[in-house]
């Protein structure tokens, strides 16, 4: 409660032998992932947490709102965008599908490729069929 700065947060770029993955961890945004990108980068797939954030202070610091995870996405020269941390725990003080419903107007704006598999849905993000808001059916059945 009272380290605030002394807990190494951590991303990881793994560079495979086919496929070049970037996970961003519980992190948020900062100016360092255009250096990301560039010595590390360009990703076949990324992923970013778009669901733990808040206006209360010190998250913002920490967690990515969907605009930012797109943004981060960006500077770390990604091709293709794996949304994560939305949907399973609720940990803001928004209705469970908002992180997913922001981060759609945030791509499709910046005109970036991204995947929304349902939760637990095995992928092959080399063979990409296209997005479907399956989220959408469980909307009414929450409210």
């Amino acid at each position: 409660m009272f380290d605030k700065n002394k807990t190494l947060w951590t991303s990881y770029g793994i560079q495979g032998t086919k496929i070049n993955l970037y996970l961003s961890g519980d992190s948020g945004w900062f100016n360092g992932l255009y250096e990301i990108g560039k010595r590390l980068g360009p990703f076949d797939v990324t992923f970013f947490e778009i669901g733990a954030y808040s206006n209360l202070k010190g998250q913002m610091e920490v967690h990515y709102n969907p605009e930012q995870a797109v943004k981060a996405h960006q500077a770390v020269r990604g091709k293709l965008m794996v949304p994560s941390g939305w949907g399973t725990f609720d940990l803001g003080l928004f209705p469970w599908y908002e992180p997913i419903e922001w981060f759609l107007i945030a791509a499709n704006q910046a005109g970036i490729d991204y995947l929304t598999p349902k939760i637990g849905e095995v992928v092959n993000p080399r063979r990409v069929s296209g997005n479907k808001s399956w989220w959408k059916l469980f909307i009414n059945k929450a409210q």
